[in-house]
């Protein structure tokens, strides 16, 4: 029986199992609760990535704008200051982590990073309570238009201590490292040599509307309004100096005011001697003209760099398209100087002096215009005497000779050799009027403009007027006012105050301003102080250092070649 009980209990556990094995009611159910945890993980990762992305995007959308306000060239806050104050008013200074500026006259790089933690709310079932949005974004923008005016000292004391020297190697050295071949960068240089003046050349100077009394020689004087104003305005007239020699006081006789070497040195150059080169592209030509500089004369730093301002203002523009016509710039030039408000155009002078602004002079209004009363016979040369100058007359109102006491008499200077210490020249000497060797009616009136561009202004009394005062035929006024010819029409103070009047003109137009003391006094140093963009702009140099101070600045203004 017991037997029997067992067997039966044995077999309705293994039907219970069987029924349990072959129950397929609720496996779906089953299935589903393995399945359903990974789901919502999934699901849940899903809408966290989500949400991560939407707040990531945000903050790389913010860190992007904030890198390239910052590194806007035309954005004068501090470019830090600029993208912080992006994040802060996204709600997200939280995310900055660092701000990255490098920059330099014509280039600036501005670099983010970001780090910020969003919280999950299903990852964090399984232990992960954040997720880390990382973020980095740099902007940078280079000026891709370089317009350079330099302006250097070649004013007399240039010639001593190697001062010319060292600036022809500092500025051929400026020249080589500027101008490069980009298909990306044009820069131009204009450099304006200026002493007591700056010599505009016959091409530029026919661009202005010089008074026009001579054509020796294009050399404006400008007056204080003309300082006040980046602009130089064509269509105002510009008052033309005297071409003359006002120092040297040479023997020699009738030799044009038009070559150094062979003594008289005029106050401007002569034709196209040391003249402006106009926004030039080309290495050759640059250092061809830096190499020819020559050392003379007072210092109107004021003067230089009037000229080098003018030449960078938008009012140049169409003088440089007329010398471009003319072959005079290239091509390449076209459009120059741009517009103030160009962005990817940089605009620079430097300006260096060894000296101080000293007196400017110009010839009196008499001597600018009309004709003298020196004659000259240009047909009857003085051959028969043996000579190979000039016959010279003085026709003189109330002149009396001691044989005849009619009024307004010629007074005959007749040229004799003379050789002596100094050398052999052309003397002339006196004869009274009736001489029989000069034909009057071959002789004409010189215009003043060729009597000083002839002579140095100390030569011109002795040539003309010593011997007729001596003999008693003129007065000594007539006889000195050839003497003290000129004028000062500018001093030293007046030159400082129209220096500093147009560097601040040219810095509020955003022009850069690098002024160099090249072993100059205290008075040029505080001018050039003064007149440069800042203290950092303002450098000082001896002998050779001006290489590195050229060296430094042309690393400022083209760093490292940058591109956009």
């Amino acid at each position: 029986m017991l037997k029997y009980l067992m067997t039966n209990a044995t077999r309705r556990k293994r039907d219970l199992l069987s029924r349990f094995r072959d129950e397929e009611s609720g496996a779906l159910i089953i299935f589903s609760l393995l399945i359903f945890l990974p789901m919502v993980l999934i699901c849940g990762l899903a809408v966290d990535i989500m949400h991560f992305e939407s707040n990531r995007t945000i903050v790389q959308a913010t860190i992007d704008r904030a890198v390239l306000a910052a590194a806007d060239l035309d954005q004068e806050l501090d470019p830090e200051t600029v993208v912080r104050d992006y994040f802060d008013k996204a709600g997200m200074t939280h995310c900055l982590q660092t701000v990255t500026v490098d920059e330099g006259l014509n280039y600036r790089r501005v670099s983010a990073t970001t780090s910020c933690d969003f919280p999950t709310f299903f990852l964090k079932l399984i232990g992960h309570t954040k997720l880390t949005a990382p973020g980095a974004a740099t902007a940078e923008e280079s000026v891709k238009n370089i317009e350079i005016s330099l302006v250097v000292d070649i004013s007399g004391s240039m010639g001593s201590n190697n001062r010319l020297y060292n600036l022809k190697k500092a500025a051929n050295n400026f020249v080589d490292t500027m101008i490069y071949d980009s298909d990306d960068v044009l820069t131009t240089i204009s450099m304006i040599p200026y002493n007591a003046s700056v010599n505009m050349g016959p091409a530029l100077g026919a661009q202005y509307n010089l008074t026009g009394q001579h054509n020796y020689s294009h050399c404006a004087a400008f007056d204080y309004s003309d300082y006040t104003s980046t602009s130089l305005d064509r269509a105002t007239e510009l008052t033309q100096l005297g071409h003359f020699d006002r120092k040297s006081n040479s023997n020699e006789t009738d030799i044009p005011i038009t070559n150094t070497s062979r003594g008289p040195q005029p106050w401007c150059w002569y034709g196209t001697e040391k003249q402006i080169i106009t926004h030039s592209s080309s290495v050759s030509k640059l250092q061809t003209a830096i190499n020819d500089l020559d050392a003379y004369g007072n210092t109107a730093i004021d003067v230089g760099m009037r000229w080098g301002v003018a030449l960078l203002d938008p009012s140049a523009q169409v003088p440089v398209e007329n010398l471009i016509a003319l072959g005079e710039v290239d091509s390449s030039a076209a459009n120059r100087p741009t517009g103030y408000e160009t962005s990817d155009n940089l605009k620079v002078v430097v300006l260096m002096t060894d000296g101080a602004n000293t007196t400017q002079y110009d010839l009196k209004d008499e001597f600018k215009f009309g004709f003298s009363e020196v004659h000259v016979d240009r047909v009857n040369v003085g051959a028969a005497y043996g000579q190979s100058a000039p016959l010279y007359s003085l026709q003189i109102d109330g002149m009396d000779t001691p044989d005849d006491d009619t009024d307004d008499r010629w007074y005959h200077l007749i040229p004799e050799r003379v050789c002596d210490g100094w050398g052999c020249r052309d003397e002339y000497v006196h004869d009274y009027p009736d001489f029989d060797g000069v034909d009057q009616d071959e002789a004409t009136a010189m215009l003043w403009t060729e009597i000083f561009a002839t002579y140095p202004k100390k030569r011109i009394y002795k040539q003309f007027y010593r011997h007729a005062y001596q003999r008693g035929f003129i007065d000594y006024s007539t006889m000195a006012a050839t003497f003290y010819g000129d004028r000062s029409i500018v001093n030293s103070s007046q030159a400082n105050a129209r220096l500093s009047q147009i560097c601040f003109q040219a810095r509020q137009k955003g022009i850069t301003i690098f002024s160099i003391a090249f072993e100059a006094p205290s008075a040029g140093k505080n001018a050039l102080k003064d007149c440069a963009s800042s203290i950092s702009h303002y450098y000082e140099a001896d002998g050779n250092e001006l290489t590195d101070v050229f060296n430094s600045i042309s690393s400022q203004i083209n760093h490292l070649k940058l591109t956009q």
